[in-house]
């Protein structure tokens, strides 16, 4: 199992839950990552403990996100050992190296890809490594029906519908109590131009006309390359002190794993502001937690979030209709229960051993096709 970093990004905690659920139906699984040379590691290797045999391979960054991405191909298609039944890549990093290892013969083993969402590169060089990523694997995975019509209508190839899961032994309902009587709003997720930060920041100085004590809390990490050429915290930071809300904003760099589940005890709405998802693990948090959840009706989103029903959906960009959203919620005590009563609910349909065992399928499709 391949991924492309230790942090817990949204195919990250994918790629080891899975293999947890791979390894409790007693397949023997091992995790492939990668980490830049000199950065801090986690103790356990990646951002939480896990017991799946793991290696993690070290690469030098430029700071600059096509010259990384190579090295990170590289990387694995340096060290990546051969011997595995099945290979498969979480993201387009590793299904590059996987491509480029088949194609050499380094490797003979079918390879399975699963697409989490297909991301807009403005440079060719990373918009032709997306393309062959898709194309060049033998299996092809999505986690929403939206990414398997996506697939079919711009890149011609069918793809397996496979959800995501959730530990709800980790987020489960009632677990932890929110110790502050002030109105609390909370995101989850990266810092990057897909996951719209901004369009919540602009909201939110709206709610504070509305509601003055209203608080942000914002936990999230910078991408591939942030922090070293250009600080995606600092320019959120900078744009809440512009629009004069800094006093109500905290942004969180990192919650270690365990901590986490109290972080969405202690809010009252949470906000996914994402111009693109491919499904939305923290939003199934959210609402493992019976937590009322607003999003934008975009990629796998509206599959997980029925408006009015267990959740709020706009349209994208909608910054007013976002406020107004989070308004109505912390206004109407028995509408947030009652959509966080549904939303606990509709989670309770996914876990990660359905997951495996549809996983697995595609695993035997590939080994078929290739004996």
């Amino acid at each position: 199992m391949l991924t492309y970093s230790t942090k817990p990004r949204g195919g990250v905690v994918h790629a080891l839950n899975l293999s947890e659920a791979l390894q409790d139906l007693g397949h023997d699984v091992h995790l492939f990552s990668l980490k830049k040379k000199g950065e801090k590691g986690f103790p356990a290797g990646f951002y939480r403990k896990t017991s799946v045999p793991r290696d993690i391979y070290t690469y030098s960054s430029t700071g600059r996100t096509t010259s990384d991405v190579r090295r990170m191909i590289a990387t694995y298609r340096k060290d990546l050992p051969s011997g595995f039944d099945i290979y498969h890549s979480q993201d387009c990093i590793g299904a590059n190296a996987l491509f480029e290892l088949k194609d050499s013969g380094r490797i003979e083993a079918p390879t399975v890809r699963t697409i989490h969402h297909i991301d807009e590169f403005r440079g060719k060089t990373l918009a032709k490594l997306q393309e062959k990523s898709v194309h060049l694997l033998d299996e092809r995975i999505v986690v929403s029906k939206y990414w398997q019509k996506a697939l079919k209508k711009d890149f011609k190839e069918n793809a397996h519908l496979v959800y995501n899961g959730i530990d709800l032994s980790k987020f489960k309902s009632g677990r932890g109590k929110k110790t502050s009587s002030r109105p609390s709003i909370l995101y989850v997720g990266g810092l990057e131009a897909r996951k719209g930060v901004e369009f919540l920041l602009l909201a939110m100085e709206l709610v504070i006309k509305r509601i003055p004590n209203a608080k942000l809390t914002v936990v999230g990490r910078s991408g591939l390359t942030g922090g070293q050429f250009f600080n995606e915290r600092e320019v959120f930071a900078d744009l809440a002190r512009r629009i004069g809300i800094d006093k109500n904003v905290v942004f969180k760099n990192f919650v270690p794993d365990g901590r986490l589940p109290q972080y969405y005890s202690e809010c009252d709405v949470f906000v996914l502001p994402s111009r693109m998802e491919g499904w939305g693990l923290t939003l199934m948090e959210a609402m493992a937690l019976e937590k009322p959840v607003v999003a934008y009706r975009v990629g796998g989103i509206p599959e997980l979030v029925d408006h009015g029903r267990n959740g709020l959906l706009l349209d994208c960009g909608d910054v007013m209709g976002l406020a107004e959203s989070i308004i109505r919620i912390l206004a109407d005590k028995r509408l947030a229960k009652r959509l966080g009563k549904a939303g606990r609910k509709k989670v309770e349909e996914f876990t990660w051993d359905r997951t495996a065992k549809m996983t697995l399928e595609v695993y035997k499709r590939a080994l078929r096709k290739a004996s």
